[in-house]
């Protein structure tokens, strides 16, 4: 293990209440915590009951320019505090509303600082925009692994051909389609990703 892993665990270990040090307690023995971006782009098109976004959630800047400073700045921190190798989420609105570069340009930067990204989305995004994400303008992979973490349930109002679920198992379409975007990323482009529930991920 890297000195400045032990470090960043020793010192999350100190940082623990005295009743939180137990044999089964991972922070501070196998890793940090979990990390995630804060306000890059508080920005989302489905509607929750609850929504945890504030009310200027959707009239802050978004653009690519400021989330990717803001991301940049962020790792930067985290890299500090925590140490390299790290898995952060690219979190806090809905990730695709990136237009596809500005999002590649985000998991970039997080790799810059040694973090392991992971982007949050609601799915409701179609292929093409994942091949962008995927690949560069020579079609080449940008990544060697896509991590997301799919959010679907039935209190997310706006989801493209079921506005207002009802029950949870109208939606397991939805998210059977969200990982058939991954198996067939990896099939014609060699991708390989994971994609995970994002309530139970």
């Amino acid at each position: 293990m890297q000195p400045a892993v032990t470090a960043a665990l020793d010192r999350r270990w100190s940082e623990l209440p005295e009743g939180a040090r137990t044999p089964a307690q991972i922070l501070g023995r196998r890793m940090a915590g979990c990390e995630g971006t804060h306000g890059v782009f508080p920005r989302c098109n489905l509607a929750c009951t609850p929504c945890y976004h504030s009310r200027e959630a959707n009239r802050v800047r978004t653009d690519g320019a400021h989330t990717v400073a803001q991301i940049e700045r962020q790792m930067a921190y985290l890299r500090k505090v925590r140490g390299p190798g790290q898995h952060a989420q690219l979190i806090g609105g809905e990730v695709t509303l990136l237009g596809a570069e500005d999002h590649a340009r985000a998991l970039a930067a997080m790799h810059r600082h040694d973090r392991v990204p992971m982007s949050m989305s609601h799915g409701d995004f179609d292929y093409e925009y994942l091949e962008r994400l995927a690949l560069d303008e020579r079609g080449r992979p940008r990544f060697r692994r896509l991590s997301f973490a799919g959010h679907f349930d039935s209190l997310m109002l706006g989801r493209r051909g079921v506005e207002r679920p009802t029950e949870e198992r109208v939606l397991h379409p939805y998210r059977q389609r969200f990982c058939a975007m991954f198996e067939r990323l990896r099939r014609e482009h060699g991708v390989r990703s994971r994609a995970l529930d994002g309530e139970t991920g």
